[in-house]
């Protein structure tokens, strides 16, 4: 279990961080077509 944790937090982070970086993305796109 020690180590399925750690394995479990950071692929859940990478998840988030695609998210945000695809929202991210989207905004700035928005912003430099404006």
């Amino acid at each position: 279990m020690g180590t399925f944790e750690p394995k479990i937090v950071p692929k859940r982070q990478l998840i988030i961080t695609d998210e945000l970086e695809g929202t991210i993305l989207s905004m700035y796109a928005m912003g430099v077509s404006t």
